[in-house]
């Protein structure tokens, strides 16, 4: 193992690197807080010692020291360092910014522990001198800035901005720092705290004074706001890229912006200057003390195609490359070994792996999973490959299969469908085990909601769950099991399912109720229930149902921006907020309805701690059908029972809007047209009646 540090006592920073076999392991620790754990494979020993070695050099060269022995004869092995002749120009390089605010400052390093505070006349004779170039963003993500440097834009570079600000920058230090935010001016800041310097990336550069011009790009933070703001400055108003590329670039394919990494989002060109620029040189100081990013806005003739950047300098890297980043979930669950499944064992096919883990999802919303596979003596389980974001670690006898946290949880079952396909080839007779562990918990809620393990042999596709952790017998396993079966594929369902979960199983397992906030750590104990608030009834289904009034927005912090973004489209057709329900076949689930008078369907969106908001659109025909289309892909029809469902995985409301009209245009004649809707409380209440009975 190697060791490395930075700073001391409550701010040291130590990451320890260690190597098993082809597998190298990494572990940081910041200020206390125990980072996760990070796993990278290699092709052999050999490669993983040659990777360690360059890790702990890459660490080295960020300015961290050797911690140990092993680290120490890593360093030794560093070339003398020559005498520097200092940068040159010119220089081209694209920095990523690890960033989580609402803006950016390019600055120099003189300036690092300086406070300032923004916006105060310290900070604007500071902006004014050159001191600082700060610029607002729109949102508070990372980006990706390229720095050119004595040397002319490219055509490209010089095409393709939106927005320019023309302003100077003082770097006699010749250490160029764009930070996220204004660490330097922090009263804390500390160059030793890994906090503060993970939002600054650095640069060297001639010393002296430059014309400092920031440019905004399209495809980036602030492009579509610039372009909204020429367009009049309503939200998404500007022209839609899909349409400016075909109009300006008809015979050119064009990019999928919304998955090509690392794209240019802005750019400083540094050009020396021997003193200042004048004021009527450059544009105007904001009051606030931070340009905007729209100065000298314009749109380009043709839609811009993007700009690549190139070997990117990070110094937090979000993704996690060739790491996979986990969550230790055995460490989580600590001592809590299985126990026998009284009554069983309860035979499975190795395909229900996914239905077992389902349990923990639905115990808990933040809930991680691991395989702890045990294969007979002497199999070869190191050649095995794993999906992405999937990786398999052997310790103690063991082969740990850990995925990734940046697994998002749409695509939680899906990795484990993979992951068994895997699973299923191992040799007869391997021992499977599934675990799984909260990685939050609400306050005033069990800790250890979601904590289950399960055990057994896998024979010929076949997996035997012999023990399990808590306790469980047989027959409520399977019966966990056929209701998690049931839901599988459809996330509407599913909420559904985990209503019911809660109110059968909650004596077997800890379960969350997520409740009428849904929040961590909530100063309000009141407003902490069990379930949306029911308020009057409005309505009693011929089958028992009973349905109530309620706030949706109640159920979670997190539902609101769900909600908001899908209004959006039924403000824009017109269809108002009708009212918000809950059944008591799902308590922990609100309704919210939207429809016109004499329209010809209903909106809803089903609304669940803690921050799920998922929309169906419903047409109910005089002959008795119901249409449903929802963002669920795996959906079909089933006209015995009624039923038409369109389902497109993961589409917008909008899109779901216009399918669905789509489908209702094709089919209404057939099915002697759709019910009116009537935009009253009682009869959402009716209309959600048979579309509960299908998620029942």
């Amino acid at each position: 193992m190697a060791r490395l540090e930075r700073g001391q006592g409550k701010r040291q920073q130590v990451i320890e690197i260690a190597r098993q076999g082809a597998t190298l392991r990494t572990q940081e620790n910041a200020g206390g807080d125990l980072r996760l754990p990070g796993y990278r494979r290699c092709s052999s020993a050999e490669a993983a010692q040659a990777a360690m070695e360059a890790e702990v050099l890459r660490h080295l060269a960020d300015g961290m020291r050797p911690g140990d022995e092993a680290a120490r004869a890593i360093a030794a092995t560093m070339a003398a360092d020559e005498p520097a002749a200092g940068p040159s120009f010119p220089i081209r390089r694209d920095l990523g910014v690890y960033n989580e605010a609402t803006g950016f400052v390019c600055t120099s390093r003189r300036m690092a522990g300086r406070t300032l505070e923004e916006g105060s006349d310290a900070w604007m004779k500071a902006v004014a001198r050159g001191d600082l170039l700060p610029l607002s963003l729109v949102q508070d993500d990372s980006f990706v800035l390229r720095v050119v440097a004595g040397a002319p834009l490219s055509d490209q570079e010089r095409d393709e901005w939106v927005g320019r600000v023309e302003w100077h920058l003082n770097l006699g230090d010749g250490r160029l720092c764009v930070t996220g935010g204004a660490p330097f001016s922090n009263e804390d800041y500390d160059a030793d705290e890994s906090y503060h310097e993970a939002f600054v990336v650095e640069i060297a550069v001639p010393k002296g004074r430059y014309r400092a011009t920031l440019y905004t790009h399209a495809h980036g933070l602030n492009g579509a706001a610039v372009l909204d703001e020429l367009a009049g400055g309503g939200y998404d108003s500007h022209e839609a890229t899909a349409s400016w590329w075909a109009r300006t670039r008809p015979d050119e394919p064009m990019p999928d912006f919304d998955t090509e990494e690392d794209l240019v989002e802005f750019l400083l060109h540094l050009e020396p200057v021997e003193k200042a620029p004048s004021k009527r040189e450059l544009v105007a100081l904001p009051e606030s003390g931070w340009f905007t990013g729209w100065e000298q806005a314009r749109k380009p003739e043709r839609c811009p195609s993007g700009i690549a950047g190139v070997d990117v300098l990070r110094r937090v890297r979000e993704e996690s490359g060739s790491w996979t980043y986990v969550r230790d979930v055995d460490a989580m669950l600590g001592e809590s070994a299985p126990m026998t499944v009284t009554g069983g064992p309860l035979e499975l096919t190795i395909d229900d792996l996914t239905s077992v883990a389902r349990l923990g999802w639905f115990a808990s919303r933040w809930v991680a999973f691991e395989l702890r596979c045990t294969a007979p003596s002497g199999a070869d389980v190191a050649s095995l490959t794993w999906p992405p974001d999937v990786i398999g670690v052997e310790e103690d006898g063991v082969l740990r299969v850990l995925m990734s946290a940046d697994v998002a949880p749409h695509e939680l079952f899906t990795r484990l469908r993979e992951m068994a396909g895997v699973v299923a080839t191992m040799p007869s007779v391997t021992v499977l085990e599934l675990a799984a562990a909260p990685t939050s918990a609400l306050r005033g809620e069990p800790g250890d909601a979601g904590r289950m393990r399960f055990r057994g042999a896998v024979r010929s596709g076949a997996w035997t769950i012999d023990a399990a952790f808590p306790a469980v017998d047989a027959a409520t396993l399977t019966a966990a099991v056929d209701l998690a079966r049931a839901a599988a594929g459809d996330h509407d369902r599913s909420l559904a399912a985990a209503s019911v979960f809660a109110q059968r199983f909650d004596g077997i397992w800890p379960v969350e109720h997520l409740g009428a906030t849904g929040g961590m750590e909530d100063d309000d104990d009141d407003v902490l229930d069990e379930a949306p608030v029911r308020g009057p009834h409005v309505w009693s289904a011929p089958a028992g149902r009973a349905y109530h009034e309620t706030m949706a927005m109640l159920v979670s912090d997190g539902v609101a921006e769900g909600i908001s973004l899908g209004e959006r489209t039924f403000r824009a057709e017109r269809w108002p907020h009708v009212g918000d329900l809950v059944c008591d076949a799902f308590p922990n689930i609100a309704l919210r309805g939207y429809a016109r008078d004499g329209g010809t369907s209903w909106g809803v969106m089903l609304c669940s701690a803690p921050g799920e908001v998922q929309v169906l659109l419903a047409t109910h025909f005089v002959d008795g059908t119901l249409l449903l289309t929802s963002a669920e892909g795996a959906v079909r029809d089933d006209p015995g029972a009624g039923i038409l469902r369109t389902g497109i995985a993961g589409a917008t409301t909008r899109v779901l809007f216009d399918a669905h009209a789509e489908r209702l245009a094709a089919i209404a004649d057939a099915h002697g047209g759709p019910r009116p809707t009537v935009a009253t409380i009682t009869a959402f209440a009716e209309a959600l009646e048979p579309i509960v009975r299908i998620l029942a």
